[in-house]
């Protein structure tokens, strides 16, 4: 029992080391993996990495059968995109993103206020009033000039929290659209891959 506790830690260990080495900061609410690190971790490290990108981002407490991950990451590793237990993951030259799939959120919806959170990740704050809702922003991106600026993927974009009144965008915080408004993850996930 003392040598599987070590195994477990070693391995525990690895993880965080690889996810210190793929994972790019400054990706709200996503997981951005450097591409050609991530081609270098040894294949159950990068499948433990995967594996906990997906949780955290489909906001999942199971992790996703091994055969569907090992398709996932066989797909990203040639190029390609993909979505699992509620996470879109696509590939770039250089990177891969892992974000919420628009399509898994459905109607999910929150008024926005203190301690509310959207889709159980996101606290959403600013300036309040009555008959405000927050969710996914969806088609009304096209409301949001700047949103290529954010350098973000738009469907990640897209499957970000909006403010809005009856069907009016007031705020994207993700999008860059109304500075009024922020919106941060309540566990980070260099946090939760501490847990998981």
């Amino acid at each position: 029992a003392r040598r599987m506790a070590r195994a477990g830690e070693a391995l525990q260990a690895r993880l965080q080391a690889a996810a210190h080495a793929c994972v790019r900061p400054g990706y709200p609410g996503m997981v951005a993996l450097n591409r050609a690190a991530f081609a270098e971790v040894e294949r159950e490290t990068a499948l433990r990495l995967l594996a906990a990108a997906v949780m955290w981002v489909g906001g999942t407490a199971y992790k996703p059968r091994a055969a569907s991950l090992e398709r996932l990451a066989d797909t990203l590793s040639s190029g390609g995109a993909g979505t699992l237990n509620g996470a879109q993951a696509e590939t770039t030259k250089d990177a891969i993103f892992l974000y919420r799939e628009l399509a898994a959120l459905g109607d999910v919806e929150t008024r926005p206020g203190r301690g509310a959170r959207w889709d159980g990740r996101w606290e959403i704050r600013g300036p309040m009033s009555r008959g405000l809702t927050v969710r996914a922003v969806g088609e009304a991106l096209k409301q949001c000039p700047d949103w290529r600026a954010t350098g973000l993927p738009r469907a990640a974009l897209m499957a970000s929290p909006g403010v809005f009144a009856g069907a009016e965008l007031i705020a994207a915080p993700i999008a860059g659209h109304n500075p009024a408004w922020s919106a941060q993850i309540v566990t980070p996930f260099s946090t939760f891959i501490v847990s998981h």
